[in-house]
């Protein structure tokens, strides 16, 4: 296999992934926790469910390994709500508190465990505010390395190269 076939290769993985940049950024999110209906099937049904944002389940958080990540809560819901990360490397008793209605609270961490993790309300009892619609994912991804930005910038010039010489 040559490096043609290996940075190439690469090079199509990276594009896949969105080519993430190789550094950290501060993810900044805000998540309005809200009762709200939502239809459950085609013939218009409406359940009323316990919402991030007012979908169930909660919307889809992309972050990158690196990434130090801010999540302000804000109730607007009736009753006490809060989030739990499975993502995050924090003790659920500490960053992970309750909040009253009215309240927010930022909740933060650096992403460091790659992986499609879940987050839901973690305010007791966890199972009825999870069955009641308030989870969703968080998606971790990799950062490419260095090394293969080094490997595509050197693939970039060595193709610039040559089209000059044709």
């Amino acid at each position: 296999m040559s490096i043609k076939n290996i940075v190439a290769g690469a090079a199509i993985a990276a594009i896949g992934l969105g080519a993430m940049p190789a550094y950290a950024k501060t993810v900044k999110v805000t998540l309005h926790a809200v009762e709200k209906n939502v239809q459950i099937d085609n013939k218009g049904t409406e359940y009323p469910a316990w919402t991030f944002g007012g979908t169930v389940p909660g919307p889809v958080l992309r972050v990158r390994q690196g990434d130090e990540v801010r999540i302000r809560l804000v109730n607007q819901a009736p009753m006490g709500h809060s989030i739990d990360f499975h993502a995050s490397e924090v003790a659920w008793n500490d960053e992970m508190r309750s909040i009253k209605p009215g309240e927010s609270l930022v909740y933060q961490f650096k992403a460091q465990r790659s992986g499609a993790w879940m987050y839901h309300c973690g305010t007791a009892p966890v199972l009825h505010h999870i069955g009641n619609g308030m989870y969703g994912l968080i998606l971790l991804l990799i950062l490419i390395t260095t090394a293969l930005n080094l490997a595509l910038h050197w693939w970039d010039r060595k193709l610039a190269t040559r089209r000059r010489r044709e």
